[in-house]
This record gives C-alpha cells, structure tokens and sequence, in this order.
C-alpha cells in the first residue's frame, strides 16, 4: 500500500498532481497525502505552489481534444471496408458524424482525405463509392495509432565509448549537427548521426545546452503560467501576505520571498502577468519573460523568430511556461520587434503560426509519424528522409494533420490572441532592458551548470586530448612486412615501440590494420605466397604500401594516425610530422580531422 506520495519537482498540472497524489491512502477512510519537493529554482517553486493550490481548489487542466483528426479516419475507413468490402461516401459520412470527435468534419474534407488515400492505394475512391484493396487489410493490421519511438545510442567519438541512448522523438525535434544537449552529467555537441548512432564529442561549454528529457516535459497550463506572474506581482506589493493561501513550508516560503525581493531589489523589474520584461543581453540575445504558459509561449516565439527573420537575422530560440530565448546572428532592436507584435492582425495571426511551423523541428516529426499512419511510408523508415518526406506531402492532408497536431499540443492561439491584443491596448506593460550579464531569474534557466540537482561538466580540451591518448594506445592493431609478407603479430598500440620492425626480415616497411580485416590479411599472404592478386586486391595493396611507407618513416606516429577512426593515409601524411614537433597539437589535430569525417561522411556518396 502507498500512504505518501513525493513528488521531486513541479508536477506542471494540476491533474496530474492529483492523480499521483490519489494513489495513496487507497483504503475507506483515509486521505491521500502528497509532498513536492522544490527545485532550488525560483519559478518551479512558485509553480509548484500555484499548482498544489489549484489541487485543491478543483481548478484542474481541461483534456486536450481532436478535432476530426485525418489519419484515424483513414484507419477507421479501411476497418469498415474489411467488414463491409465497399460503401458509398455517404454512409461512411453518416457514421464518422455520429462520433463526437468528428461531429465538424465537412464533407469537401472527407472527399480530399479519401481521395489522397486513395492515391496511396489503402483504400480505392472513384468520388462515390469506397472500396477494399489487396493493400487495406496489410495497412490496417501494421499500421499502429501509436507512434514507434526507436532509440539511438549515444556515440563520443574520443574515446568510441557508448554515454547514453537518446528516444527518436529528440533526436528528430532537437537535434542537429553543431546542437549540444545534456547526457549522463556531461554537455555533448552532435556531430552527426545514422540509423543507430549519434555520435557526439564533449562541449567546450555548457550554456545553451539542451537537457536531454525536455522533450517529454508535460505543458504547464496557461492559467498556472499566469498565476505564477500574478503571484511574483503580489509578493512585491503584498509580502508574505500573498502566499496566504499557499500551502507550503517555511523553508519555501523563505525562498520564495528572498528571491523575488532579492532580484527586484537588485534591478527594479520583474516580469509578471502585467508585464513583460525584455532582457537584450551582449546585443544578440533577448530573453522575453512572458507569462502565456507552455503553449501560449511557444507560439509567441514562432512569431517572434518570424519578425526576427524579416531583419535577415538567423535564429535559433527556444521557450518553456515563463522565458522565449531567442539567439541571434545580429543585433536585435527589442522597439522594433515588440511594435511589430503589436501590428499583427488577428485574422492572420493563425496563419503566420502555420507557416512557421511547417518551419519547424517539431512539424518534421508530426509530419514523420503521421505519414505513417496514413501508410505512405514503412513504419522503419530512416530519419534521414524526414526532410524529403516534409516536402513531398506537406500540401497534403498528412501535412494538414500533423499542422493541426501541433496547433492541439504545441499552440494555445487563444492565449496569444488575447496576449497581442492586451498589449495593443496598453493593458500590459512591456520593459526593455540591455545588459552584458543574464539577470538572476534568467540565469536559473539558461545555465546548464545544475539541472535536477545533477551537476554538468564541460569537458576542457586538455581533457579531451588525454582521454584521446588513451584509448588510441588502448586500441588493438595488427601489423605486417610488406617486405616479406609476415603477420608480425596483434599489439596494443601502446605497446608498439617507436620504430617497429620485421621479426623475420628486420624491414621497418609495416602496415597497420584492424585485427578483424580478413581482407587485408589475406592479400599479404598471398604476397608471401608469390600468389596472384586480382586487380580490386591490387588496388589494396597499393594503399598497403603507402601506408607502409609512412610507418617506416615515422615509426609509431603513423601507426597511431592511421588507427584512427575516419583518417587515411593522406591526411595521415599531412598530420604525422607534428607528433615529433608538438606531441599535443598532433593529437589535436587527429581529434580535428576525425570529427572532420564524421561530420562530412553523409555527403561523400554524392
């Protein structure tokens, strides 16, 4: 039996609170009991408070509803037609109006999505009757409503070592070469990924990164989200009176107060449901307090990357309940972006939000698993095709869903309707400020130093290189004479002497290869063997003896150079010299160029 239900952190809903909290004192006659443990993070615990208030109050977060959604339809379809082998559009609109989550469904939109899947060969549609094909039994029974959530390790490249595993979901939504994010305590910068790894190298630093789980935060509501302003206001006007009615410790309510008081003492400002606060830091950074919750501030930052954009500016921003971060390539005119706001038309805000999110990261993995639902594209296919996916059916109504997909869970258009519209009328203050430094309750957010309560580490570069040196001597080789064709033998590296030679002959011209390449070995017996070679093992064998021919030259250096992942022979020849002038900057540059290669690998097929 459960008789205390803890929860670490902010809940983020008021249900959910609820539901976690009731699985205790399941017994007649008892009560569920519930503690949250805070964050030592200011807006987690007011949100936290505000949260366990609304609990107990009944003001719980209202169900998110589809409205019509397209791909079950489709699967709704293909299983009366496996019933009833064919129907006439009419009957199947008939019963699709019955449900509640159809009850808007218009004809003209029936027709376009049978039509469309008709096109895919699921279903066959000739305007007036719907009929099974030889497809629609296979679609329905492998096609899942639930989307299929791969895992992808996490590869770091310096020492090959596996750090973590990443759900598909993030890897498509957040990630991209030149991205870092938070993995196992560590900041990671992604180089490249394939259809199993992701392969990272450590962060010179830690600021901007993304955690690795704020992909499956639950959306904090925007009522909370105000409250929460509401609350900050009150505390500056009211003190401890304001958190009244609040249940909470003296410890948090301490916090609470020193925090709020402390920042507003400090900087005269304080972001809350009245007003909105513009911290422009070193130019090229604004951070927007803005109180819409998760929804309402994530398409209040779509907006404004799209003002942004119409500057020539390059983006990259990201929000959460109570912050937008926007980074940029240039100065930002905080006047300028906050008039523009301004002067958006209602009638087209909702507009300028669909074309900017087909823009976005998170339309790519709607797009990515509505089409599979539909049945346009196997449930295994590579991530690397998402783009080509997008392009191809986002006029479609598999574009049209995965639009409405994010605009249900992503948007709450209401919120920033009404959000514009109180700040034309003047009903909601706006202060700009420009800094060199974050200011404390940014800083909480953006800094990836602490998060959980688990520290994160950039890894210094002199760090980098010694682990590097390690695991290359670690790393296993075979060597061979090209003179006289004997397999010398399997050695850790770091246990080659500088210059190797020849048990049998004394000759320094060795190769070095994978103890597992069956190919080269082969080839070099043969050699010994005055067998004859084909031209294909020809051609190896000429790599061979380049390669032999900078291990006799330089001994160890070409052999560390030439095990490592991604360098061959030339740019081996172009690097080896370093290792007798600076043994550091070799490393380094062997660091360089594998992370060259598994950057660029993609491309090297076209």
């Amino acid at each position: 039996r459960v008789d205390i239900v803890v929860q670490y952190g902010s809940p983020r809903q008021a249900i959910k609170l609820m539901q976690r909290i009731g699985r205790s004192g399941h017994r007649e006659g008892a009560e569920s009991l519930g503690y949250i443990i805070t964050l030592t993070n200011i807006d987690d615990a007011l949100e936290s408070l505000v949260i366990a208030r609304r609990m107990l109050h009944r003001n719980l977060e209202k169900e998110t509803i589809y409205n019509a959604p397209l791909d079950i339809l489709i699967y709704e379809v293909a299983g009366m037609l496996l019933e009833y082998e064919e129907l006439s559009v009419y009957e199947i609109y008939n019963v699709l109006r019955k449900s509640f989550y159809y009850r808007s469904l218009s004809y003209e939109s029936l027709i376009e999505t049978l039509s469309f899947a008709s096109s895919l060969g699921v279903i066959s549609f000739n305007g007036e009757r719907v009929r099974k094909t030889r497809k629609t039994r296979m679609y329905y029974y492998e096609v899942s409503m639930i989307p299929d959530v791969r895992h992808y390790l996490v590869k770091n490249v310096i020492d090959n070592t596996i750090i973590g595993q990443l759900d598909e979901d993030f890897v498509i939504t957040s990630l991209d070469v030149g991205v870092k994010f938070l993995l196992s305590g560590s900041v990671w910068e992604v180089l490249d990924y394939d259809e199993k790894y992701v392969y990272v190298k450590p962060a010179k630093e830690a600021l901007g990164a993304i955690p690795r789980w704020e992909g499956e935060l639950i959306p904090v509501d925007y009522k909370v989200s105000r409250e929460v302003g509401a609350l900050k206001r009150r505390i500056i006007s009211e003190g401890v009176r304001a958190l009244t009615d609040y249940p909470c410790s003296q410890s948090t309510l301490n916090f609470v107060l020193e925090k709020i008081v402390e920042h507003y003492s400090k900087k005269k400002w304080l972001p809350s449901d009245r007003n909105v606060v513009v911290e422009v830091v070193r130019g090229k950074t604004a951070i927007i307090h803005s109180h819409l919750g998760s929804k309402g501030n994530f398409g209040l930052m779509l907006i404004l990357s799209y003002i942004l954009r119409k500057t020539g500016a390059e983006i990259i921003s990201k929000s959460d309940p109570y912050k937008i971060v926007l980074q940029s390539n240039i100065n930002i005119d905080a006047k300028y972006v906050i008039d523009e706001l301004k002067n958006i038309c209602e009638e087209h805000l909702e507009h300028i939000l669909i074309e900017n999110i087909k823009k976005s990261n998170i339309f790519k993995w709607k797009i990515y698993n509505v089409a599979k639902r539909f049945g346009a594209i196997r449930r295994d296919v590579s991530i690397r095709n998402v783009s080509k996916i997008l392009s191809h059916y986002i006029d479609t109504p598999i574009g049209n869903e995965a639009i409405n997909e994010v605009l249900v869970e992503k948007v709450d258009v209401k919120a920033l309707r009404d959000f514009i519209r109180l700040l034309r009328k003047g009903k909601i203050d706006v202060t700009v400020i420009y800094s060199n430094d974050f200011s404390l309750l940014t800083s909480q957010t953006l800094s990836a130093l602490t998060y959980y309560d688990v520290a994160v580490e950039s890894s210094p570069y002199t760090r980098i290189v010694e682990i590097f040196k390690r695991k290359i001597g670690e790393k296993e080789v075979k060597l061979a004479c090209l003179m006289c064709g004997s397999i010398i033998g399997r050695f850790k590296i770091s246990e080659i002497p500088e210059y190797p030679k020849c048990n049998t002959c004394g000759s320094g011209f060795l190769t070095v290869f994978s103890p597992t390449d069956e190919v080269i070995e082969s080839i070099i017996r043969k050699l010994r063997r005055n067998m004859k070679l084909s031209s294909p093992e020809k051609a190896v064998l000429k790599e061979e003896k380049l390669k032999a021919d900078l291990v006799l030259r330089f001994g160890k250096a070409a052999i560390i150079a030439l095990s490592t992942f991604g360098i061959g022979y030339r740019n081996a020849a172009k690097i080896v010299g370093k290792y007798f002038e600076d043994r550091d900057e070799f490393y380094k540059e062997l660091i360089k160029q594998q992370i060259l290669f598994i950057r660029t690998r993609r491309y090297w097929g076209r």
